[in-house]
């Protein structure tokens, strides 16, 4: 999958009030990093890679505060729901395409239905899935390329 990044250069995920995750993309990948600084991971050689993705998921769903049953050791943690219904937001091939989730079990899959009533198959892809809790946000755009000049200098000797 070739992106070309026409539409969405630029994606950021807001889950509280800090962090930010973005997303940036470099013509055929979305690279993540967090609160400007590189998102990276091992791969199974033990070198660093950056993480990147070609489509990137977002799903929107309430969020609530888990707790331990009765008598377990633990804290309550913030939560979000991924049943029931939801906004969703799928980047890829340099676009957005938004619309509702549906599911009635964590078990079943997500149905997406696009703003125009259509159902979704998510493009093909290296796929990055993110339940984001709609208290948090998502914000993308399309700014220009960043660019950076270098002076090249160059000289001849003739001997």
């Amino acid at each position: 999958m070739l992106l070309v990044c026409d539409e969405v250069r630029h994606v950021s995920f807001t889950f509280s009030s800090d962090p930010t995750t973005e997303w940036f993309c470099d013509g055929s990948t979305y690279h993540r990093s967090i609160d400007g600084g590189e998102s990276n991971w091992l791969d199974p050689e033990g070198e660093i890679q950056r993480i990147s993705a070609d489509v990137l998921i977002a799903i929107v769903g309430e969020q609530y505060t888990a707790s331990p049953p009765a008598g377990a050791g633990g804290s309550s943690v913030p939560a979000t729901s991924t049943t029931g219904t939801g906004d969703f937001h799928v980047f890829a091939d340099g676009a957005v395409v938004t619309g509702t989730w549906e599911r009635e079990d964590a078990a079943d899959p997500f149905t997406l239905t696009t703003e125009d009533g259509e159902e979704l198959l998510v493009p093909a892809g290296w796929p990055w899935i993110s339940v984001v809790p709609s208290t948090g946000g998502i914000e993308w755009d399309n700014p220009p390329p960043t660019t950076t000049t270098t002076a090249t200098t160059s000289t001849t000797t003739d001997g």
